[in-house]
């Protein structure tokens, strides 16, 4: 009859333990996720410039310049596929062009960096412009 008991009141202590755990990594859960949320867009704003300066460095080597007029601000330049046809190949790639640059090695063959000015130019002279613009 005791061991009963015991194992009874074991059981109930292991299921209280168990909820108190529960709702402790909940909280703690909470509380991560809302670091996360705050430092989310912060932390990938930061990424996404590091990329960006590497692949702008790469592919002016090391002007940080556009290929046409020079200009060197690096809030408008871009990479341009000389060619056209980005729209494609970023279906393929996905939407993040620079990560995909970066993990295989640079490709060289069709890429190019412009200032939006030049780029838009480009896109007008070439008729790259999509229907409705």
């Amino acid at each position: 009859m005791q061991k009963e008991m015991r194992k009874a009141i074991n059981k109930l202590d292991a299921k209280m333990r168990n909820r108190e755990r529960y709702w402790k990594d909940k909280y703690n859960e909470k509380k991560r996720n809302k670091k996360y949320l705050e430092n989310k867009e912060k932390w990938s704003k930061k990424y996404q410039l590091k990329n960006k300066k590497k692949v702008i460095f790469n592919y002016s080597n090391g002007t940080m310049k556009c290929c046409k007029c020079g200009f060197s601000d690096l809030r408008a330049l871009i990479l341009d596929h000389k060619n056209g046809k980005g729209n494609i190949h970023r279906k393929k790639v996905g939407s993040h062009l620079y990560q995909w640059l970066i993990k295989n090695n640079f490709p060289k063959d069709n890429y190019q960096v412009l200032c939006m000015n030049c780029q838009w130019i480009k896109r007008y002279k070439n008729k790259e412009l999509q229907k409705g613009i």
